[in-house]
């Protein structure tokens, strides 16, 4: 089955270990994966206002994605405190959605947001680049399996 999309959690306080991450499907494989992401980006994260967690699963739509991730990233307003935490097991999927959907974002936009990307080392510096000229933060978790 082919995902089609994103769906978002937005939670104010943030708890990291009560935030589940929202997929498109659900299943035991795609549970243990929202949970482990979950899990890694917890451990970069301070004290925020807004924590938004997107994940997709493995076989998800690639333009799909990058189009929500987009109209995502435009409805952020008041960047500040904001983290936004992305990843997926399909890594090299969830790094073309980046670097897609940020291409669409204005420079600086996101000033003040902090973008955790969980994903393959050997996709950190092509999607910190793509996430600079947002003007956010960029960290990144390792995705291990």
């Amino acid at each position: 089955m082919v995902s089609t999309g994103f769906r978002r959690l937005i939670a104010l306080p943030l708890l990291c270990a009560a935030v589940g991450v929202i997929a498109a499907q659900s299943t035991d494989a795609v549970e243990k994966s929202r949970q482990h992401i979950g899990a890694l980006a917890s451990k970069v994260l301070g004290e925020h206002q807004q924590f938004v967690l997107l994940h997709m699963p493995a076989g998800s739509d690639v333009e799909a994605g990058a189009n929500q991730l987009g109209g995502i990233l435009g409805d952020i307003k008041r960047p500040k405190g904001v983290v936004l935490v992305i990843g997926s097991e399909d890594t090299t999927a969830i790094a073309s959605i980046v670097k897609k959907g940020f291409a669409t974002v204005a420079r600086n936009s996101l000033a003040g947001c902090i973008v955790v990307f969980v994903g393959a080392m050997s996709e950190q510096q092509s999607v910190g680049e793509a996430v600079a000229k947002s003007g956010a933060q960029f960290r990144f978790v390792e995705f291990q399996p």
